[in-house]
């Protein structure tokens, strides 16, 4: 959805078991509609976030984003693998 993330400063050099999956990940193993929902229930219990600023460490695909939990322009997603 995103685009891949090739742009010299998204290179981490760090190998990843994850970096063979990652761009199939969300089709193959992603969360189901179900756990979508539960997430997005369960976070919107502690609070509204759409407005603040997040910091998502090992996100992986972004799944915060997916879920409309923040705003694009708020969110920082920081993961060891490669695009």
């Amino acid at each position: 959805v995103y685009g891949v993330q090739t742009a010299p400063r998204t290179v981490s050099g760090v190998a990843s078991a994850y970096d063979a999956v990652a761009t199939e990940w969300d089709r193959a193993l992603g969360a189901t509609d179900s756990e979508r929902a539960q997430l997005t229930s369960l976070i919107g219990s502690l609070g509204d976030f759409t407005k603040k600023r997040v910091l998502d460490v090992g996100c992986g695909t972004g799944l915060a984003l997916d879920l409309g939990i923040t705003q694009s322009v708020r969110y920082v997603g920081v993961d060891p693998s490669q695009g």
